[in-house]
């Protein structure tokens, strides 16, 4: 660059016939050819950074750095630039010495600070912190932040996955703004939430956020999945001025989750159109993933007509995303019409587009499924159940040449699982295992659960505890609870109880209640219940030779011995770990140890969490249901106690009316009056199974001329057999979901 400055000089410095003007004049025309010279050559470093971002073996990169650093009198922007396309590069130790390498030379401007901070490598942890450092080290060099400053920082911060640091420096940005433009927050309950930090209160008051911090603000929001912290910093945005744009709605829209989402999404496309803001592929692909979220694929599709109305470019994941939406619903055939939708979709190439050849391409092309197209539908199979499309849409991938991953297999081996066909899902993990597809552990759960549905318990646990550890898969607790139930299906209630008690007991609770009459110290408790047992392991030994042939080879440990569980994190049962244990033992008969099991699930913190309690015996809510009938049948089906818990009682009212006994009929009329009392909602398996058993002890109780109500011998089996038939009455009236009413039929 220098000498073809001073090439250009010294033409410029003679005239005519050799003529020399004076040196003076001479030596500004260089200077100013220089400057012109040294803009070109930075601006085409930037360009050359963007073209090829990441590849840290480019010469001419390497070259034309090396030449802008040896130059003269480097200025604060000329720095910027060498730190920011190192950055680019992905060179941010490279960014970092150049940068230091400023400071140490007396070079320093705001500019040069705020390129450093979004030179931070975002993977890194240490970088955030030396980000924030930099931010804070502005003032103290004699220069003042700006709004620039916060941007970045925020930036940075967010791509960390520092996101409520990241919103507290939004959110305090945006109320000083608030602030002195004299306007009052709109959306204070939220924001408040969020807060401010407070290092930073009341300095910078001179600043104004704009519509880059707003934007800002709302990716970090959407980072941390805070769609409501997203809306209201939209509607802050409106609130102090700042025209919302594309990027601003996109990012909200993204931000949207939970099944009702899809209603803020149709309003914030209505806003866009509000404002005059274009809605792109972008805004509308995200709108549909909220309509994915919440099962909406009536609203998917209208949404993809209106984007061909509109005139708005479809791409794959446009397509991806509404087939997506199908997956709740099982509607296969909407999923199948939407790929050939997909196929048949022409889109207009850019002005000028060339291929790869620099020859002028055609005006259209065609969109093409991608693997995460079928793997969309694939599961949308998996919910119909559909065994067949889906193996001829999994055997379309390899004719099309697409990778089938592991989220592949995996919908796979679950849609096998579904159609009870374990031989086709172990023949798809035998696949996997062949092909070097990396196995997870959703991989060998839908696996033992293909398995506990076939009734092959022996190979469920072999799977468990041998061939999961032998690949390096750590089993959750979903893992255990489907190799429980498969050996509780088979009536092996000793082996399910051998798996149960390699989980961890829930903590307990000091204040949780269980049903009167119960303990735990009985001689099961003391021998098979509280701790691992050394027979545990000969007894799954056995299991795993009876099916292998061979005994299992553990890491570390001698032949002979079960996998190393040293390394394994302690794994909590869940209610449904006792829910399978509870089944198990109720199919064999084993009520009191079932009993026991529910005792301890009762008084664990999850129970007591979980249940609604009253608060005393005198308030309008408590436990008298004859003075309180409308309240209690309020609470018994608008009760917030709905999930988990109910399928350990609805496990231990199963054992009850298997047992056909009158301890059997005794125990559930305790239950239930334990449900009462801590108010939970019945569904309705609950009261069909407390039905069965009061009708059959009721009969007996007409020929016995015994009592149900314990110390209120007025309430018989009768009694009770008619208030559970009206609360089922009141639950089928109230039932308005078609699914809910077959079931219920």
């Amino acid at each position: 660059t220098r000498k073809k400055a001073q090439q250009k000089a010294k033409r410029t410095a003679t005239k005519g016939g050799g003529e020399r003007v004076d040196e003076a004049s001479a030596s500004a025309s260089a200077a100013v050819m220089d400057l012109e010279e040294r803009f070109d050559a930075f601006r085409s470093l930037r360009l050359l950074a963007r073209k090829a971002q990441g590849q840290s073996n480019l010469k001419e990169f390497d070259q034309t750095v090396r030449a802008l650093k040896s130059l003269p009198d480097l200025n604060p922007r000329e720095l910027s630039i060498l730190v920011r396309s190192s950055a680019e590069m992905g060179r941010w130790g490279e960014a970092m010495e150049t940068f230091q390498s400023a400071l140490e030379a007396g070079t320093k401007s705001t500019e040069l600070f705020n390129t450093a901070i979004s030179a931070q490598k975002p993977s890194a942890h240490r970088n955030w912190r030396r980000a924030l450092d930099l931010f804070r080290r502005i003032p103290g060099e004699g220069l003042e932040r700006d709004v620039i400053s916060y941007n970045t920082l925020i930036t940075v911060l967010s791509r960390a996955k520092q996101w409520s640091l990241a919103l507290k420096i939004a959110n305090q940005l945006i109320s000083s703004t608030r602030g002195r433009i004299g306007r009052s927050s709109r959306t204070a309950p939220v924001l408040e939430q969020v807060g401010t930090l407070p290092e930073f209160q009341g300095q910078d008051p001179q600043l104004l956020a704009d519509d880059i911090t707003f934007n800002a603000g709302i990716y970090a929001a959407k980072v941390g999945r805070k769609g409501a912290v997203a809306k209201a910093f939209l509607v802050e945005m409106e609130n102090c001025g700042v025209e919302p744009d594309a990027v601003s709605f996109s990012s909200v829209l993204s931000a949207l989750k939970g099944p009702r989402a899809w209603v803020s999404g149709l309003q914030l496309l209505e806003q866009m159109k509000q404002h005059e803001v274009r809605r792109n592929t972008v805004a509308y692909n995200a709108c549909i993933h909220t309509c994915a979220l919440g099962g909406r694929w009536d609203v998917a599709l209208r949404l993809v007509e209106e984007m061909k109305m509109e005139g708005v470019d479809r791409d794959t994941i446009t397509y991806n995303s509404a087939i997506s939406a199908c997956e709740r619903e099982a509607r296969l055939d909407v999923g199948l019409g939407l790929l050939e939708s997909l196929r048949g979709d022409k889109q207009r190439r850019p002005k000028g587009w060339r291929t790869a050849a620099e020859s002028p391409a055609e005006e259209t092309y065609s969109l093409l499924p991608n693997t995460v197209t079928y793997n969309s539908l694939i599961t949308v199979c998996e919910k119909a159940g559909d065994l067949g499309t889906a193996s001829s849409l999994f055997s379309a991938m390899k004719s099309e040449g697409l990778e089938r991953d592991t989220i592949t297999y995996n919908a796979m081996i679950s849609t096998a699982e579904k159609a009870r066909d374990w031989q086709r899902a172990w023949a798809l993990l035998s696949e996997m295992r062949a092909s070097n597809t990396p196995r997870t552990t959703v991989t060998y759960n839908a696996m033992i659960s293909a398995c506990q549905k076939a009734g092959q318990w022996q190979r469920a646990v072999a799977i468990l505890l041998g061939l999961m550890p032998r690949d390096g898969v750590v089993p959750n607790i979903i893992s255990y609870n489907a190799a429980i139930s498969a050996c509780g299906n088979a009536k092996e209630w000793r082996v399910a109880l051998a798996l149960f008690r390699r989980t961890a007991p829930l903590p307990r609770h000091a204040g949780s209640r269980a049903p009167e009459g119960a303990g735990r110290d009985s001689a099961f408790n003391r021998n098979y219940f509280d701790h691992e047992k050394a027979e545990d392991g000969v007894l799954l030994q056995g299991v795993l030779e009876s099916l292998t042939g061979s005994r299992v080879v553990a890491r570390g440990k001698d032949e002979g011995s079960l996998e190393d569980r040293s390394f394994l994190p302690p794994l909590k049962r869940d209610a449904f770990t006792y829910a399978s244990m509870i089944h198990a033992l109720g199919l064999t008969g084993n009520l009191e140890q079932a009993l026991n099991i529910f005792i301890e699930y009762t008084q664990s913190r999850h129970y007591d969490k979980t249940v609604l309690r009253p608060q005393n015996a005198n308030s309008s809510h408590g436990r008298d249901d004859k003075t309180n009938p409308e309240e209690h049948q309020y609470y018994m089906h608008h009760s917030k106690h709905k999930g988990s818990p109910l399928v350990v009682l609805n496990s231990m009212l199963a054992a009850c009316d298997r047992d056909r006994s009158d301890g059997g009929a005794e125990l559930a009329r305790k239950l239930y009056r334990n449900m009462k009392e801590n108010r939970v909602a019945p569904e309705v398996f609950t009261c069909t199974t407390l039905i069965s058993i009061f009708e059959r002890a009721s009969k007996h109780e007409i020929n016995s001329q015994t009592s149900a109500g314990g110390e209120d011998p007025n309430v018989t089996f009768s009694d009770l057999l008619s208030e559970v038939s009206s609360t089922l009455d009141t639950l089928v009236k109230s039932s308005t979901h078609s699914s809910g009413v077959a079931k219920v039929e």
